[in-house]
């Protein structure tokens, strides 16, 4: 794997005959589940992975028009032949690309135990990301109710569906404990906190549909 941070390096890297730029970010959860993926292709022969943070790379992302991340660009012979967003497409579509592209065949169950881990890990820096903005006295309402959100999600997905309203209602509970916790003294009574204490408890039903509709949605991919 070879970091590009610096137009030279781009420049020098672009003399491989084949590069894969993968195009990153710290702290993005899409990126961080195809990280393992990353990975896992510089260890092949015949291209050059080369991963760029696009938060400091901003010559790369306009002279090629990359406005997002996970973003992946094979360049072949200094020009590019192919882009994909890797982020939730398929191993059997992650597969196609890889093999037009790179003239790397690799069969999908190649790519699912990358995938796998990359979902386990985009899993835990949204935990640890819900966690640090649910403690910070600076967080805003939005940022603090998505926090909230994530972290009920996480603790009831895995109910049954006859259990969910009490999943939901004991978990908003536990919520509302550690908020009022965090508002013991009026330097940490926020205007943020104080209105997610006010507004969750009618939250409830949302967050039941929200749930219901993901297991839907799930069941349905699994016929």
């Amino acid at each position: 794997m070879t970091e590009i941070t610096t137009r030279e390096e781009w420049n020098a890297a672009l003399g491989e005959k084949t590069v894969l730029a993968a195009c990153m970010q710290k702290g993005c959860l899409p990126c961080a589940s195809v990280s393992p993926l990353c990975n896992m292709l510089s260890g092949f022969g015949g291209f050059l992975t080369a991963r760029l943070d696009v938060a400091g790379n901003g010559w790369f992302t306009d002279k090629y028009g990359v406005d997002g991340s996970p973003t992946w660009i094979v360049f072949r012979e200094g020009g590019e032949i192919g882009r994909i967003d890797p982020a939730g497409k398929s191993a059997e579509e992650l597969a196609a690309f890889f093999d037009g592209a790179l003239g790397l065949t690799l069969s999908p169950g190649d790519l699912r135990g990358a995938l796998e881990e990359g979902r386990r890990q985009a899993d835990y820096l949204e935990n640890c990301l819900a966690e640090l903005n649910f403690r910070r006295k600076e967080t805003s309402e939005d940022l603090l109710l998505a926090s909230v959100r994530i972290k009920v999600f996480k603790a009831c997905l895995e109910c049954r569906e006859e259990e969910l309203a009490r999943c939901v209602s004991a978990e908003i509970g536990r919520i509302l404990e550690r908020l009022r916790a965090q508002m013991r003294t009026p330097e940490d009574m926020t205007e943020a906190r104080r209105s997610a204490v006010e507004k969750l408890p009618a939250m409830a039903q949302d967050y039941i549909r929200g749930l219901t509709e993901i297991k839907k949605r799930a069941a349905e991919r699994e016929r």
